[in-house]
């Protein structure tokens, strides 16, 4: 299941290079359905902070911020402190996204 998942987030990123935003966020969406309830931590925290990242760029800022939150308790809990730096990036690009789509 590991290999499958991660083959997912492999190809988000395929999917990203080809600007291809739909089918990026329906594979990071798929690599977490695959790995929901095992202890893949490491894949888990990539996945959510991928799949914010594609959320984010679709503006649905919410639910990319549901998944950073849930990214940051995983590492957290797993001192995967090498992920830690791309969430704090993406929140920040997330809060700037937020405030410009504010009416002025």
């Amino acid at each position: 299941v590991y290999g499958i998942a991660n083959y997912h987030l492999e190809m988000a990123e395929v999917y990203r290079s080809q600007r291809n935003l739909d089918a990026q966020i329906a594979s990071g969406r798929k690599a977490l359905e695959l790995i929901e309830g095992r202890s893949f931590h490491d894949l888990a925290a990539a996945a959510r902070i991928n799949l914010a990242n594609s959320l984010r760029l679709r503006r649905d800022f919410r639910e990319a911020e549901k998944l950073l939150t849930e990214a940051e308790e995983i590492c957290s809990v797993h001192n995967f402190r090498d992920m830690v730096d791309k969430i704090a990036r993406i929140r920040s690009d997330n809060d700037e996204d937020i405030a410009a789509a504010q009416p002025a």
